[in-house]
């Protein structure tokens, strides 16, 4: 924050304080005078304002609300929960307090406290979007699919309702082929302005999904007209124009041509300025990090172990990942494979490149059911001191590993993880950078950011495994290990690509690509060298050191 900012709110907060014994309602200046020190990062002086109110003055929702989100952080949000609670105890709140309980629980407690929220919720709102949500996602992650199905199906978008928690269901039902609830949803957020955009471009991929062309073409159209065309409807754009030549009639190929040309202009569109500037930021981040001495010596000497554990499912990304380990430039590692499925031993070791100082460990296929245990065996035969998961479909660039192990060493954490990340969506033929959560900073229970990128050294799998289960696995060991007291970090997200197939039966994690698209913080590229300069970290300081050392 400028210093200029900084007096600006310093200034308002003086004036505020001298009318604040002449005013009528002298309570609601107050909570001003907090809501500006929060605004100004001065978590304390909120904190205080806001223990003054309560001794002044009667409680009331307003008021708790206020001071529960003037403590809405890591070290705080236990005295935020207990706040609403206590008065929920005392009074009964109303369903928006207690889901703004609910929020900071999914942000900073663990899975425990966020059910004992979601049931607080429940039982005053039973109707409730948001903590149906929360609901739905504790029934799918414990493999009960059919009661997830039946929360779903019971969302409704009632006036008032918190419409992120809707899209959300809506996504859910898309993935459970149950798309005439899904429509209905979509249908009732009719008449809320802020959310017409995506609700609109939601139902434009649903009747392309659909081959309803007409239908997809006029949705689209609409959507331009409420919003500026941003680099999100360029793919859709290009899929439309597609499936109209397929068709190959003179009408269908003037609207391919029409949707082509439109599709180019949006994807000429510049980054959006926050998203330029925000991996400005990272870049310089971490060239800073990688240029300490710490980070020198480690990369310069290679002396630690690096254990790379791979399942491999489908016996097409064999090639892949062992063409992505055997790239690194960090080479005191061993790859350990856990073959599955269709894919044998002999598989990994026809594609291996036996030339690579890089060893290589084949775990006997036990034909163990779930992902979570096939991890945790492959880890059990590995030797390193740090243990680096890789998917068999992603990219990973020949610096992700040195990277990564710099981040940990500089963040002294036990556990690194990308929440911001790069994915390339196949059936769209575009890579999209998701924000979600942030870089450079200590995880949050309510996200694991992306199980391929985990990093973490052996000490933390001696007293945290992975929990036996076929997806989810890495948002439970992120939290299992944090309940251990081992410190998580995220980190940047350059040097990975996150791959989603057009078929998402082949993932364990069923988002679609219309939600990855329409999260928010998403910017979209195509294979280019804009995209190819950003995934790999080539910032300006990053590329002269490679002319240097080149």
């Amino acid at each position: 924050m400028t210093v200029v900012s900084r007096t600006f709110f310093q200034v308002i907060d003086a004036f505020l304080g001298l009318i604040c014994g002449v005013t009528p309602d002298p309570r609601r200046i107050a909570v001003v005078r907090m809501y500006l020190a929060r605004k100004n990062g001065n978590a304390a002086g909120a904190r205080a304002i806001g223990e003054r109110i309560l001794k002044t003055f009667p409680r009331s929702p307003d008021i708790v609300a206020q001071i529960a989100l003037a403590m809405k952080d890591p070290d705080q949000f236990r005295g935020a929960l207990r706040l609403i609670d206590e008065y929920h105890a005392e009074q009964g709140a109303t369903p928006e307090l207690l889901e703004l309980g609910l929020d900071i629980a999914n942000g900073y407690a663990g899975r425990e406290t966020v059910t004992k929220w979601t049931d607080l919720v429940l039982a005053v709102d039973p109707k409730s979007a948001l903590a149906l949500n929360y609901r739905y996602q504790e029934l799918t992650r414990g493999g009960q699919h059919e009661a997830a199905r039946k929360i779903a199906l019971s969302v409704e978008c009632r006036p008032g309702t918190r419409v992120r928690p809707v899209f959300n269901t809506v996504f859910h039902l898309l993935r459970s082929d149950e798309r005439g609830r899904a429509q209905s949803l979509l249908s009732q957020l009719e008449g809320r302005p802020e959310f017409e955009y995506e609700r609109t471009m939601v139902s434009a991929l649903l009747a392309m999904e659909s081959d309803d062309l007409a239908q997809a073409g006029t949705l689209i159209s609409r959507s331009a007209r409420l919003k500026a065309a941003d680099r999100r409807l360029a793919p859709a754009l290009h899929i439309l124009a597609r499936a109209h030549r397929a068709r190959d009639t003179d009408e269908d190929t003037q609207n391919a041509n029409k949707y082509e040309a439109w599709g180019e202009e949006v994807y000429a569109k510049p980054l959006s300025d926050a998203s330029r500037k925000k991996i400005s930021e990272l870049n310089l981040k971490l060239d800073e990090i990688k240029s300490t001495r710490r980070s020198r010596d480690l990369i310069a000497t290679q002396s630690a172990l690096v254990s790379i554990i791979c399942p491999v499912h489908r016996t097409q990304d064999v090639e892949n990942i062992v063409r992505q380990v055997s790239q690194q430039s960090w080479r005191n590692a061993e790859a350990v494979f856990y073959p599955n499925g269709r894919v044998t031993k002999r598989h990994i070791q026809e594609a291996w490149d036996h030339s690579s100082d890089i060893g290589l460990v084949l775990v006997e296929n036990a034909e163990h059911p779930e992902l979570g245990g096939m991890l945790n065996e492959a880890i059990d035969a590995s030797q390193g001191e740090y243990i680096c998961r890789m998917d068999a479909d992603c990219w990973y660039y020949p610096d992700y590993v040195a990277n990564m192990i710099c981040c940990l060493e500089q963040a002294e954490a036990d556990v690194v993880v990308k929440a911001t990340q790069f994915r390339y969506l196949k059936a769209l033929e575009s890579i999209t950078l998701n924000t979600a959560g942030p870089s450079f900073e200590p995880a949050m229970l309510r996200n694991a950011g992306s199980g391929a990128t985990f990093m973490f050294r052996r000490g933390v799998f001696e007293k945290t495994r992975f929990r036996d289960m076929p997806a989810g696995e890495d948002t439970w060991f992120l939290s299992d290990s944090q309940a251990a007291g081992f410190k998580a970090h995220y980190v940047d997200p350059f040097n990975f690509v996150g791959i989603r197939a057009a078929d998402k039966s082949e993932h364990a994690w069923k988002i679609t690509d219309a939600q990855i698209l329409f999260q928010q913080d998403c910017d979209v590229f195509r294979d280019s060298n804009e995209f190819q300069n950003l995934v790999r970290n080539l910032s300006k300081g990053s590329a002269d050191r490679r002319e240097r050392s080149a």
